[in-house]
């Protein structure tokens, strides 16, 4: 089922909202991703959630531990996981997929990091067609590769949102952290590298190539 998502009254991330509409965690929700750590600090807020945070970015964690201190956060590996078999309720995958140009490891890991029941959203730019493209760093999975890849490792499709590429407070708040990071960062080492890849996303969106969206997985 695919959705429109385009109210800008909506307060969480792109597809993120909507999608965890479907899920009730209880527990623990394990989050991977190259992100400083808001989803997962939203889906606290907002769920009550016990959140463990999974990155192999070090940077990534470094800031996560200073700016969320309530959120387990540890160092991992997309197909090595440190969270014991079937002990999580859901798992939020935020700016993942489009690294991976193999994904099966993580649906892999993911589903037997899952408890029975359980639920995977991923959220990320995806093709804005229905065929994967590839255009460097990034492969940009359509969501109709990347479901009928989660079912060959038993993650069945239950739900897609599709959303507006500047919806909401998410979208400006995001260029206000865009905006810190150069006034802060323009003279260290790692900032042109990150400028590099935010013109090449920039680029991608801005020619219609990819769209923001999150995936319910079940």
């Amino acid at each position: 089922m695919r959705c429109s998502l385009t109210d800008a009254r909506i307060p969480g991330p792109a597809g993120l909202d909507v999608v965890s509409a479907r899920w009730q965690p209880r527990r623990s929700v394990a989050r991977r991703g190259r992100r400083v750590g808001g989803p997962a600090s939203w889906i606290e807020r907002t769920h009550g959630a016990d959140v463990i945070v999974a990155d192999a970015a070090l940077g990534s964690l470094h800031a996560a531990r200073r700016l969320f201190a309530s959120l387990d956060i540890t160092a991992a590996h997309v197909a090595a996981l440190p969270i014991r078999d079937a002990s999580i309720d859901v798992a939020v995958v935020s700016g993942v997929m489009s690294l991976l140009a193999e994904p099966g490891e993580l649906f892999g890991e993911l589903r037997r990091a899952l408890r029975p029941g359980g639920r995977v959203v991923i959220t990320d730019l995806w093709s804005a067609t229905a065929e994967t493209f590839k255009q460097r760093p990034n492969t940009f999975w359509s969501l109709e590769d990347a479901s009928a890849l989660a079912e060959r490792h038993g993650l069945h499709t239950e739900y897609w949102a599709v959303a507006e590429v500047a919806t909401g407070w998410w979208s400006s708040a995001s260029m206000q952290v865009n905006d810190e990071i150069t006034a802060r960062h323009s003279h260290d080492p790692g900032y042109a590298i990150w400028r590099e890849d935010l013109d090449h996303l920039d680029q991608v969106i801005g020619a219609g190539k990819v769209v923001p969206a999150g995936l319910l997985l079940g």
